[in-house]
């Protein structure tokens, strides 16, 4: 299917994009019918010829955008044989749902990414995440290069309607990150750009009436004048991260599914603290019942032998459940 669904030239044949998926040559054999040579493997192969000059109403159907279409005037297609496996199976998708999705924007991006590299070479990636929707990512190395971007995508595919640019240091697959990027690095009054009267999807539902015709729109969210001389992106110290361990959060969460009522952070992260006792009861403020607010001596838990507050060791194990294995 995604072979069938490539997009490129006329002049290239996507029974070679199918032998390239698979990795070794595609096995074709001669139709009945006809001298068009066909996947030898294929569950089912439907003969025939579209009558040019014929049209008939046809639907509705529900289409990718999640929405379900009227009936609409489309080419006949006259079937003349069909040939297929024994006990073929007939695949279908999920209209509208992620499947559907999948066939379509996958060789949609492979001919995006194509165009868009050949206007801005330092293209990163690129992602179609809904209908009539692209997300770019590049690295901007002079000004302006993002609007190029957003160009090229509307010239390669007529159904683009939306188009966002990001630098290099997004990533188009996370849509926080992308919405992120648009908040914090775009200006509306100079960084979208909206073209009115032109030619669209006419499964778009918004242009019911004008058969495709549409605006569009393209986002610039990328740092200026450069991503080098822009504000910089808070982070986080490697000591900070090399010094979490993770066995120990591990082990607290272990902990706390046994028990609840145990609370014992990591080793190493802050003070130590046991919220129970041999007699007393247990305080959700961190103090031991008739200690004074405020006070955390290591002395004044000696009848549970409990340190409270000491940030020079963890305690391991649990006093309040003897299932407790965790530490």
């Amino acid at each position: 299917a995604l072979g069938c669904l490539a997009i490129g030239s006329i002049d290239e044949d996507e029974r070679a994009i199918m032998g390239g998926l698979f990795g070794e040559a595609l096995e074709l054999v001669r139709c009945e019918t006809s001298d068009v040579l066909v996947p030898a493997q294929a569950e089912m192969i439907l003969e025939g010829e579209i009558l040019p000059r014929d049209r008939i109403a046809e639907g509705p159907f529900g289409e990718f955008t999640g929405y379900s279409l009227g009936a609409r005037d489309r080419e006949v297609f006259k079937v003349n044989a069909v040939t297929h496996r024994k006990d073929a199976m007939f695949h279908d998708i999920t209209v509208g749902h992620l499947d559907h999705m999948l066939l379509s924007t996958v060789p949609m991006e492979a001919n995006l990414y194509r165009a868009v590299r050949a206007m801005i070479p330092s293209i990163k990636a690129i992602r179609v995440p809904s209908p009539f929707t692209c997300f770019v990512s590049i690295e901007q190395r002079l000004l302006g290069q993002a609007k190029n971007a957003i160009m090229a995508v509307f010239g390669a595919d007529l159904y683009m309607k939306r188009v966002v640019v990001v630098d290099h240091d997004v990533d188009v697959i996370n849509d926080r990150e992308v919405n992120w990027a648009i908040a914090t690095r775009c200006q509306p009054d100079k960084d979208i750009t909206i073209i009115s009267n032109t030619r669209g999807s006419d499964l778009d539902p918004s242009t019911a009436g004008n058969d495709g015709n549409t605006s569009k729109w393209g986002l610039d969210a990328t740092a200026k004048p450069r991503l080098a001389d822009f504000t910089p992106r808070h982070s986080y110290p490697s000591e900070i991260w090399d010094g979490i361990d993770v066995d120990d959060i591990l082990s607290l969460r272990k902990c706390r599914q046994i028990s609840p009522n145990c609370w014992t952070p990591a080793r190493g992260v802050g003070p130590t603290r046991r919220f129970f006792s041999r007699k007393g009861r247990k305080s959700t403020s961190g103090h031991w019942s008739g200690a004074p607010a405020g006070s955390r001596k290591n002395s004044a838990t000696a009848a549970s032998g409990v340190a409270i507050g000491s940030p020079s060791r963890s305690i391991t194990g649990c006093r309040l459940s003897p299932r407790c294995g965790a530490g």
